[in-house]
């Protein structure tokens, strides 16, 4: 007897910006694959955080073209004089003076966060893509610097992009790289969190050049499509990056 496998050989995909206040049914289902994906991985999702109101958040998402199944995505929040964002609750217990720090940069910092790919769409190197993706975006949001949280499976994604690790701020566990979150079901060992920064959002000084030519190219031609093969999987990607 033969199985077929979930992930499909060829896929056509297609990846989209979305103020996430005017788009609440989206919201709500990227909201629970992420919970969903989390819980395969046994983490659990607690915080009273509703991103979907908030005016600064930002989805990204990759979606089957001719389905529209949502099955990978990423948000971008702005911080604000009203509104946190979301690595805050993670590194207070660890420098109270965080908050302080990471708010002088109200309305120009903001974070990647809530990364999630389903098992059907994995192997396609689409959190690379989303990446590049909010990179692009982030200058014409008038966002100077970006911030991430990426465990050690998703760190060498933000390296090839050009973010740095934050390693001067007093108390962040080992120079920005500490276990969060905890699962009840693995060892604290799978978790090591590090925080990292992109400065300069519009330049790029930190981006290896292929991949800045790449982002550049993008910020000129925000829609696009082109053919890419990865272990063997034909995807037609297409990026739509209109801010809707």
């Amino acid at each position: 007897m033969t199985t077929s496998s979930i992930i499909d050989k060829k896929m056509n995909i297609r990846i989209r910006v979305l103020h996430a206040i005017d788009h609440l049914e989206i919201a709500q289902d990227f909201q629970a694959k992420y919970i969903n994906v989390l819980n395969e991985f046994g983490l659990s999702y607690e915080t009273k955080d509703k991103w979907w109101e908030n005016s600064g958040t930002y989805m990204f998402i990759a979606e089957d073209s001719d389905t529209g199944e949502i099955g990978a995505g990423m948000r971008l929040d702005v911080i604000d004089s009203a509104h946190n964002i979301p690595m805050e609750e993670a590194i207070e217990r660890f420098n109270p003076e965080f908050a302080n720090i990471i708010h002088k940069y109200d309305d120009t910092l903001a974070e990647v966060c809530a990364w999630w790919t389903t098992k059907k769409f994995s192997e396609r190197k689409l959190p690379s893509h989303l990446l590049r993706t909010a990179i692009a975006i982030a200058s014409k949001l008038r966002l100077h610097t970006l911030v991430g949280f990426p465990h050690e499976y998703t760190i060498n994604i933000t390296n090839k992009l050009g973010f740095t690790k934050v390693d001067y701020i007093d108390g962040l566990g080992d120079h920005g790289t500490f276990n969060y979150p905890s699962s009840p079901h693995k060892k604290d060992k799978y978790y090591k969190s590090t925080i990292v920064e992109l400065l300069d959002t519009t330049n790029l000084p930190t981006v290896p050049e292929k991949e800045k030519e790449f982002i550049l190219w993008l910020r000129k031609n925000p829609e696009l499509s082109y053919n890419y093969e990865y272990k063997g999987k034909v995807t037609k990607l297409s990026y739509d990056l209109k801010i809707v």
